[in-house]
């Protein structure tokens, strides 16, 4: 009689994602790291010798208060230096607070991006660059979610791939739940075999002219209509670029 596996240690193995494709590591490195470590410094400098010379001064107050943010900038930075992430065939592998965790392409349930702007990113210490920190968020059909941000070099290029990865994936799902009555959510903005839905607003479909991204935004024109249906974030919608992406296939569809 073969004996019952052990439940310590017992661990549901990895999915095989195939061949490695890229390796990205953290952002914060070589010429970046270095430059903006002097410029923290020289900020440093420069307002104690100014705030030591005449404590009134605004001008030294102004340079010690840039050197403490550019401090916790590349503290920030240097607390992210663990980061990496592994794109494989089929899949990622991401190394995030010293542990690896592994996200399949077919597992991918929800793609949102976000964009920190400056203001809010330099109180919460989180400036990337100089305008803003990009986010990714993958949320999974397991319920988990794993974020990956502009401390990961490549990002760009990451969440390309993420987003033509699951947007065949997920278009095929929701298909299914149209033709099955079913209703899709994303964000504030709503679908089923009836039409679009924003809040209480209703767009029928035979009244959709067109759908477009301009400037971040995701826009939604009808018919006969001077002014945009609706006007929201591409940033922060989930599965925005599935939105869009039915929305498209339904006007090709309805143009033949």
């Amino acid at each position: 009689m073969t004996a019952p596996l052990p439940v310590e240690g017992y661990r549901t193995p990895e999915p095989a994602l195939g061949p490695l494709e890229a390796k990205h590591g953290p952002a914060f490195q070589g010429r970046k790291a270095f430059w903006w470590t002097v410029r923290t410094a020289v900020f440093a400098v420069a307002g104690l010798f100014a705030v030591v010379g005449n404590p009134l001064a605004y001008g030294g107050w102004v340079l010690c208060a840039v050197a403490f943010v550019h401090a916790l900038i590349v503290w920030d930075f240097r607390r992210h230096a663990d980061v990496e992430v592994h794109v494989h065939r089929d899949g990622l592998r991401v190394h995030l607070a010293g542990a690896w965790r592994t996200l399949a392409w077919d597992d991918v349930k929800t793609y949102t991006t976000r964009v920190d702007r400056v203001g809010s990113s330099i109180m919460t210490m989180n400036w990337w660059s100089s305008v803003a920190r990009t986010r990714v968020i993958v949320g999974t059909r397991e319920g988990d979610e794993i974020e990956l941000t502009s401390a990961i070099d490549g990002l760009l290029k990451i969440g390309a791939r993420i987003r033509s990865e699951s947007l065949s994936r997920l278009r095929r799902t929701a298909r299914a739940e149209l033709d099955a009555g079913k209703s899709l959510t994303f964000g504030r903005l709503s679908l089923d075999r009836d039409g679009i839905y924003r809040g209480s607003q209703m767009l029928p479909w035979s009244e959709l002219e067109s759908v477009e991204v301009d400037r971040g935004d995701i826009v939604v024109r009808r018919k006969k209509a001077r002014l945009a249906w609706s006007r929201d974030p591409y940033p922060g919608t989930p599965n925005a670029h599935l939105f869009v992406d039915l929305l498209e296939r339904h006007l090709k569809r309805a143009a033949k």
